[in-house]
């Protein structure tokens, strides 16, 4: 073990296995999916639609995602979402073998698995904090998003793609069985998971129990969290350029499965190992995150990682070649995972444990709530101008985040804010609305 990874507890591990075994499974569906959708129609604006599906859960569910999460046991809904997603793989495996697919059930289940993804990531991201010390945060998240990207991304998206190239149905049985093995590690977990009371600068958060008797309804948790974010300066503007950042991945990556296909000339197999590599970048990127967070700080390391991102979209945008190709989806999943591992840090940083499934969830829907509109203008783009067109755009909403960035005052705050956190909200709380 190393001794970035030492110290962080059995529960944590277990969490680790779980993320790393159910990854595995998702990454195969994640290549077999879009695979699949190719099956039935290969024009833009539908397989956009199936990647907006995959998104739309996040605005529809995000903000009541967090605020059950700050109601509940929150290992019982990671559990919840692993069984919710067995299920569904498990029936999709059998309407291919039954040769009953089709496109409205693909959508379907991209629909529910990404319901459950946000639910399980809300839950997870709330209890990584009750079982890990605030200052071992970063290596905890780094180690989960590093061995998340590893099974996912660098193992499930090639063995999904060279399953699917034997027999379509292979990727979606494997992972039913991977929600199974993970069901199974979460329920090993010892005591507790329900959030406590803490003090904040907007008074005394309340017990799961206290929820309870005071009858508080989801829709007053949901407005709690989301009004906490908004008074946090710091946090968002973070919140709001993610959302930046997430529209021009949407609007890129809506067609990458066509782009592979018809401008690189890649396989079934191709196209699963190019979205790899997204991995071999991310993994180095979620290694190296904390330790350049250390280095030259917060702010520093995401603008960076801003920059590059933007590099990684522009170079698809004016050339079609495959090496090229290659060396920027090493760059995107570097600064990508980079602003991840960061974002999420800062985040647990500075939000009160109890309220932090509320403000996840506020944060995430603020953040991901422009992935289905993303993806659906990226669709449109490659239908009407060609499928270098959806590259173009992401690489100039991503220049529109940095000169924002830039022109505003929101690093020096976030800067302060790290340094202080009570003084931050504790000055929003006073400024008002």
């Amino acid at each position: 073990m190393s001794s970035q990874g030492a110290g962080l507890g059995r529960n944590y591990w277990l969490l680790w296995g779980a993320t790393s075994v159910s990854g595995l499974g998702s990454g195969m569906t994640a290549a077999a999916i879009p695979l699949l959708a190719v099956l039935y129609s290969q024009d833009p604006r539908l397989i956009s639609l199936v990647t907006a599906a995959t998104f739309l859960p996040a605005l529809i569910f995000g903000l009541h995602s967090g605020a059950i999460v700050d109601r509940v046991d929150r290992r019982i809904l990671m559990l919840v979402a692993d069984a919710s997603r067995m299920i569904m793989v498990s029936v999709l495996a059998a309407l291919v073998v039954l040769e009953h697919g089709a496109t409205h059930w693909i959508l379907l289940a991209a629909f529910v698995l990404g319901s459950g993804e946000i639910l399980f990531e809300n839950a997870s991201a709330a209890f990584v904090p009750m079982v890990v010390s605030r200052d071992r945060l970063g290596a905890a998240n780094s180690g989960l998003m590093a061995t998340q990207t590893v099974s996912m991304q660098f193992l499930g998206l090639p063995l999904g793609g060279a399953l699917f190239a034997l027999t379509t149905s292979a990727p979606f049985i494997v992972d039913a069985i991977s929600y199974a093995v993970a069901i199974a590690l979460i329920v090993t977990m010892s005591g507790t998971y329900g959030p406590g009371r803490a003090a904040t600068p907007y008074g005394s958060v309340p017990t799961v129990a206290a929820h309870t008797s005071a009858r508080t309804t989801v829709w007053e948790d949901v407005r709690q969290g989301a009004t906490w974010l908004w008074r946090h300066r710091p946090l968002r503007a973070l919140a709001l350029a993610t959302a930046g950042l997430n529209l021009a991945f949407a609007t890129g990556e809506s067609t990458l499965v066509l782009y592979t296909s018809q401008v690189l000339h890649l396989s079934e197999r191709g196209y699963a190992l190019l979205l790899s590599l997204l991995a071999i970048g991310a993994v180095g990127g979620s290694l190296t995150a904390h330790r350049l967070r250390t280095a030259v700080g917060a702010v520093r390391t995401l603008g960076g990682s801003v920059l590059l991102v933007g590099a990684s979209f522009l170079v698809p945008a004016l050339t079609s070649s495959l090496a090229a190709a290659v060396a920027a989806l090493l760059a995107g999943g570097a600064a990508s995972m980079i602003w991840n591992v960061v974002t999420v840090t800062v985040r647990q940083e500075l939000v009160p444990d109890a309220l932090l499934g509320r403000v996840t969830s506020a944060y995430r829907v603020a953040a991901l709530g422009v992935l289905p509109v993303g993806a659906v203008f990226g669709g449109f783009l490659a239908h009407d101008y060609g499928l270098h067109a959806p590259w173009m755009a992401a690489a100039s909403l991503v220049a529109g985040v940095s000169l924002a960035a830039r022109s505003s005052r929101q690093a020096e705050g976030l800067t302060i804010a790290l340094a202080d956190p009570a003084a931050e909200t504790q000055g929003d709380a006073v400024g008002g609305e």
